[in-house]
């Protein structure tokens, strides 16, 4: 049995606003099917691949999941889906792993930075973690500028399990900036 999904992360009026994917979405996902109960316009480009759908079911099936394991999020414009954002792991170590994601038409407008600092935001309110992590492709300029102007803090690159090359980004709590048109959840 997996937990409820969590309520949507608010953002002020104007701003991205983070809402969950639900199962039977993460379900279609998983499948590399469009959103299965969604109805929002859909932004080329802006949906999770499918292994991140299949990783966030499978964290969420484990006995004992806190609320942070495997969450996935629509990064909604109004009501048009233009990315999605989530967390990759438990949380068991007092700091978790984030992925994010915009829609190549939706770049380079704030949107990204935004729906990450709600994330890190609404990790650090759980009371869960101390740290938001971020590995980043060492080519990924805008991945890595986003994690810069949000005071994450490059640490050593890093071999993953499928033996590509990350730099591991780290924002602490007390790190995290204020923005003023952002709400914690």
């Amino acid at each position: 049995m997996t937990a409820p999904a969590p309520p949507p992360v608010p953002c002020t009026p104007g701003a991205p606003r983070l809402e969950p994917i639900g199962t039977a979405d993460l379900q279609a996902l998983a499948r590399g099917q469009p959103p299965a109960t969604r109805p929002a316009a859909l932004t080329r480009g802006a949906l999770p691949p499918d292994f991140a759908a299949q990783r966030a079911l499978a964290l969420q099936a484990q006995p004992g999941a806190n609320r942070l394991a495997g969450q996935l999020y629509w990064v909604m414009r109004g009501e048009i889906i233009v990315g999605s954002c989530g967390f990759k792991d438990d949380a068991a170590q007092r700091w978790v792993e984030i992925g994010y994601g915009i829609a190549p038409p939706c770049r380079r407008q704030g949107l990204g930075t935004r729906a990450v600092r709600a994330l890190c935001q609404h990790a650090f309110d759980s009371g869960l973690v101390d740290a938001v992590r971020a590995c980043i492709a060492p080519g990924n300029r805008a991945s890595a500028a986003l994690a810069q102007r949000l005071g994450f803090v490059a640490g050593p690159a890093v071999l993953e399990t499928d033996g590509s090359r990350v730099q591991v980004w780290t924002l602490l709590a007390v790190d995290l900036p204020t923005v003023g048109d952002i709400r914690p959840p």
